[in-house]
């Protein structure tokens, strides 16, 4: 993959790539809105389609 890992984990440093991939906790803003926002959405498909 040739995108940089700036643009990746929306970080300024190139070293917080390992950590931040192995600590859920160094995640930053970028991860978690979209972690939340696949959240939303399927609280949006499970409320609309329920088994």
């Amino acid at each position: 993959m040739e995108m940089p890992v700036e643009w990746m984990l929306g970080s300024r440093s190139y070293n917080n790539f390992n950590y931040a991939a192995i600590n859920p906790i160094a995640f930053n803003d970028l991860w978690i809105s979209i972690y939340f926002l696949i959240a939303l959405i399927w609280l949006f498909i499970n409320t609309t389609n329920p088994l």
